[in-house]
């Protein structure tokens, strides 16, 4: 009975930090959106995405995990006091490092569909907590179950994975998206309002998740070109037209393509990619791409430029893809064909001068 009481302890403390891990992505960027404006909001998820990068290569041990969410706490306490913006940076990042890692270390035989709802709930809740007391409460709460959680370092180590060529497809997927999805965010609460931005998020998880059902049962290097050869016209499409409902919907839609993501993941494996790759790549995407849509967006006072970032991502990662199905060697020497299907994998299909604005004030944001 001890060890079932242990598990359900284990399953608890994963689902209570999978909330988290999408609040604390979300509502940090708020409230800097909201106290600060869109260049310092992009810092501190960009922040966060450091903090992502902790639990692959490095691997902390428990009283350095307690250190770090500690430290994360204290920098949200002293922010609220001062409100210095690089605080909140560092303290996002603490947190980030803390979640993610005993996250990675704590994955339990939850379902994939719970653990996508509790995410995402965090995600929606992000948008309407972005207050300092409450970050503060919820980091407690992320503290004390770190602290409950049982995993296996036992000593903090550095481990930099192997990687393939397929990879590399990975880190350019991601990098399409991560450019755009804040900033879409603050178009939609520029548009319709915090509620609405809510719904349109949403609405996107949810396309991105039933749409993965499209692709059961075809070749995967298939799968992969045509969606992203159509995410890359959805993009464009959502640069180019004026309209915001039609971006909107092409917003949605892109959750349908987008989801082809695993098909990049099972290619790899074919390829002797291991799952500690998968995640690496995924992180540093994540980092890589927000960086780009910072830049973009600071050099254009723009925040439709991003997409177009986006679409240059996924161009680019359908030409590496390319390169690697048709023969290249990979970093472990294998090589594929582009016209065959690969292997089957074991497991089943699963402007500086609007750097600091005034509190909500986005109306002069193109």
């Amino acid at each position: 009975m001890l060890s079932i009481h242990k598990k359900d302890r284990q399953e608890i403390i994963f689902l209570v930090l999978s909330f988290m891990s999408g609040f604390f992505e979300v509502s940090p960027f708020i409230l800097a959106l909201n106290m600060f404006g869109i260049l310092p909001a992009f810092a501190v998820v960009l922040f966060y995405q450091f903090g992502n990068l902790v639990p692959c290569p490095i691997k902390l041990s428990r009283p350095m995990l307690k250190i770090v969410s500690l430290f994360g706490i204290l920098g949200l306490a002293l922010f609220t006091i001062l409100e210095y913006l690089p605080i909140l940076c560092i303290a996002t990042t603490f947190l980030s490092a803390a979640i993610q890692t005993v996250r990675s270390e704590s994955k339990s035989d939850v379902n994939k569909e719970t653990k996508r709802v509790l995410r995402i709930t965090g995600f929606a809740c992000g948008f309407l907590g972005a207050y300092p007391l409450i970050l503060i409460l919820l980091s407690v709460i992320s503290y004390l179950s770190i602290c409950l959680a049982r995993f296996s370092v036992i000593k903090s180590n550095v481990t930099i994975p192997k990687l393939n060529t397929i990879n590399f497809v990975m880190i350019l997927h991601q990098i399409h998206y991560f450019p755009y999805c804040y900033a879409v965010i603050i178009l939609s609460i520029i548009h319709v309002g915090v509620p609405g931005a809510i719904i349109l998020f949403l609405a996107g998880w949810i396309t991105y998740i039933w749409g993965a059902r499209l692709y059961r049962g075809r070749s995967l290097a298939a799968s992969f070109f045509v969606a992203h050869a159509i995410l890359v016209m959805l993009l464009l499409g959502m640069y180019f037209v004026p309209s915001w409902p039609i971006k909107a919907l092409l917003w949605i839609l892109t959750g349908l393509v987008g989801t082809t993501e695993f098909c990049i993941a099972k290619l790899a494996r074919a390829n002797k990619g291991s799952k500690n790759a998968e995640s690496f790549v995924e992180n540093v995407g994540h980092v890589l791409g927000v960086l780009l849509g910072l830049i973009a967006y600071w050099i254009t006072a723009d925040l439709l430029s991003t997409l177009l970032v986006g679409a240059t991502g996924a161009t680019l990662a359908m030409a590496l893809m390319i390169v690697a199905l048709n023969g290249k060697k990979t970093s472990h020497g294998k090589k594929t064909s582009h016209g065959k299907k690969p292997a089957k994998s074991k497991k089943p299909a699963q402007k500086e001068d609007g750097l600091y604005e005034s509190k909500y004030n986005y109306s002069n944001i193109q």
